[in-house]
């Protein structure tokens, strides 16, 4: 094998022709891109000491732009990298820094792309998201009453004005889903059904029965059936939730969790089976525990 050398001055332009601020920058990059590749499906699912191994790295990277005011996430690629990286801070329940990461993209998207467009539609949608697990049901009301209504008029086709006050097409149904978990956070549980119903009634005709976007609704639906003592409607939709997640996702999947819990409380207010439902309870949270740590908001 041959060798190569440089000639001194080379070697020195080499060396010298950027700046050190540049380097950093150009290092950075390549980081941000190395992490947004390690960010797999996969990762997210996985236990909280897995996925912390590339959170300490995102933070020292978001840090490191903050202090620097460095644009690096407001360019179209950096924000694709900064939705992967508020997605992991969501499935490690580190919603503040997910929803700081979220504004940052949507303002950038906004700008680039407009307030019609699919990715910033996803954006503020994820906003919303964090703002209903902060607590702040207002910011999350208003952002998806925005959402429901930019999907109003965003129809995929001509057929889908043919109803034009009572909208059917995928995306809006989930908008509509969306607000029902929000409108039942917030107490108002009459029009949680509502558009829980509607939800649920138009996804069933768009999408399969082993399509997770309806069981999401089904689920809506039935919590919010149960805190308005619709007990048995309720218990059946949350039972059919339950089972078609614990195949597609397995037993410890956080949604699916979610679901268990929900049954347990659903035997619970029904008087019937509390042997069931206290062990359905128990070990929800012990499996919380395992899945995605004892700090976990959904733990505590």
């Amino acid at each position: 094998m041959g060798t190569c050398s440089l000639h001194p001055v080379v070697h020195e332009w080499a060396q010298s022709r950027i700046s050190d601020d540049q380097k950093m920058v150009f290092w950075l990059k390549c980081t941000l891109h190395l992490l947004s590749c390690c960010a797999s499906s996969e990762l997210m699912q996985s236990d909280p000491k897995s996925r912390m191994t590339i959170l300490s790295h995102i933070d020292s990277c978001s840090d490191l732009i903050a202090k620097r005011a460095l644009s690096i996430f407001q360019t179209r690629r950096g924000a694709d990298q900064a939705e992967t990286f508020a997605c992991l801070y969501e499935a490690n329940g580190s919603w503040q820094k997910a929803l700081a990461l979220l504004k940052i993209i949507a303002r950038f998207r906004l700008k680039e792309l407009g307030q019609w467009n699919e990715d910033y539609l996803r954006t503020q949608r994820s906003i919303s998201r964090c703002y209903w697990n902060l607590f702040e049901v207002k910011s999350a009301l208003d952002i998806q009453v925005d959402i429901l209504r930019s999907r109003w008029y965003l129809r995929p086709s001509l057929l889908d004005w043919r109803h034009v006050l009572r909208p059917r097409h995928m995306s809006y149904c989930i908008a509509l889903d969306d607000l029902t978990q929000t409108l039942w956070l917030i107490g108002l549980r009459d029009k949680s059904r509502q558009t829980g119903q509607r939800a649920v009634q138009c996804l069933s005709r768009k999408l399969d029965e082993n399509d997770p976007r309806l069981w999401n609704a089904m689920f809506n639906l039935g919590r919010t059936l149960r805190h308005l003592v619709d007990l048995d409607t309720a218990h059946n939709l949350l039972s059919r939730v339950v089972r078609k997640r614990k195949v597609q996702f397995g037993l410890d999947d956080p949604d699916t969790l979610m679901a268990r819990n929900e049954l347990g409380m659903s035997f619970w207010a029904r008087r019937q089976r509390l042997d069931i439902a206290e062990r359905l309870v128990a070990n929800v949270l012990k499996a919380r525990r395992s899945v995605l740590g004892r700090d976990h908001a959904y733990t505590l």
